[in-house]
């Protein structure tokens, strides 16, 4: 499974957050597949936009996933699709998708996390010691990206997530993320 980053413009990212529209027209470019994630980042020309370092953006910050479940390609052209490009068929992820980590980091174990409802390994990070644990990171629908904690001192998981990001730092990730 794969998360493609795609820009939306705001009419058709609206649509799709309020469920009226379960498609995307695309260039057939990035070896979609079905089970592949979209990530979609609204995109407005109209407005600009400030990121967290102080540039200016077109993308709002807003985002949302959709998983995909068909795809449709007409190598022919005899429907009327033009060649290179593909209707993609999208739902509403089921649950949050679970990534990995590429930083450096120590497996540590596997732990039952309530949260999860699963044993789930942790991680800590090379060179530092291992008095918290995390899991691995998931992002949900809305594009954030969050983990749990375990503290070993106490003994038990932190009842809050841990954010890792909003709006545009999603692409300081890829420096520290699979996906």
């Amino acid at each position: 499974m794969k998360i493609h980053e795609l820009k939306i413009l705001p009419q058709y990212f609206n649509a799709i957050k309020e469920e009226k529209k379960n498609f995307e027209l695309r260039k057939d470019d990035r070896d979609f597949q079905i089970g592949d994630v979209l990530m979609l980042k609204e995109f407005n020309l109209q407005e600009k936009y400030e990121t967290i370092e102080g540039a200016e953006t077109y993308f709002s910050g807003n985002k949302i996933l959709r998983q995909i479940t068909y795809i449709f390609k007409d190598e022919t052209e005899s429907m009327g699709l033009i060649k290179d490009y593909a209707i993609l068929g999208i739902k509403p992820i089921d649950e949050d998708v679970e990534l990995e980590w590429k930083s450096n980091m120590n497996e540590w174990g596997e732990i039952y996390c309530p949260f999860l409802n699963k044993e789930v390994m942790t991680y800590y990070p090379v060179g530092a010691p291992a008095y918290d644990t995390i899991t691995n990171p998931l992002i949900n629908e809305d594009g954030e990206v969050y983990y749990y904690k375990y503290d070993h001192d106490e003994g038990g998981w932190h009842e809050d997530t841990f954010s890792m990001c909003d709006a545009e730092e999603y692409i300081n990730l890829k420096e520290v993320l699979f996906y």
